[in-house]
């Protein structure tokens, strides 16, 4: 019995590690990730529960949001990262693939 539950620990354990989420800077050229750098500390625009927001993160982990965004940002869109409109918290509309650097929510 004992056996059994250390495994089920190890499992869940192994599961968690396995899909860690970090946000991070990206360098991105025409569109597609080439590289990023470590864990980003700053504030960024996010998808936050259905909408992009303007959050605080700390080494990779979102720590807070504000209100819905309005502006320009850098987001994925159809599989491509461009920059775009967004008004309220929704995307309005995006440009051509984007050239620089973004950050983004990398799946370990």
């Amino acid at each position: 019995m004992k056996i059994r539950y250390l495994f089920t620990i190890a499992l869940a354990l192994i599961s968690s590690a396995a899909t860690a989420e970090l946000y991070k800077s990206c360098n991105i050229f025409a569109g597609q990730k080439i590289s990023c750098e470590e864990p980003y500390t700053r504030k960024t625009v996010i998808l936050d529960r259905k909408l992009y927001r303007s959050c605080n993160i700390f080494a990779g982990q979102k720590i807070s949001c504000e209100e819905p965004y309005t502006g320009k940002t850098v987001i994925l869109d159809r599989k491509l990262y461009k920059s775009c409109n967004i008004f309220a918290g929704q995307k309005m509309s995006c440009e051509e693939p984007y050239t620089g650097k973004t950050v983004i929510l990398i799946v370990r």
